[in-house]
């Protein structure tokens, strides 16, 4: 769950399966490699975890951005 790309990659496949060119074209500054090895760690099991997560980020992105510039800033 660490992984930055794990919730991107799970949120994109929300709707089915797709290819892994497809998620690389999807996920901004994603690289050809990393789909298939973030999936390789992941069970589908998490899907509704981060769909629920997922309004929540949305709400609160700013707030989350902000406080992760002020700890890389430290």
């Amino acid at each position: 769950m660490g992984d930055k790309w794990v919730g991107l990659i799970l949120v994109a496949l929300a709707d089915g399966a797709r290819r892994y060119s497809e998620l690389h074209r999807t996920i901004t500054g994603v690289s050809q490699k990393m789909p298939a090895r973030t999936l390789r760690s992941l069970g589908r099991s998490l899907l509704p975890v981060m769909a629920a997560i997922k309004p929540w980020a949305e709400t609160n992105i700013e707030q989350v951005v902000a406080h992760r510039e002020h700890y890389d800033s430290r």
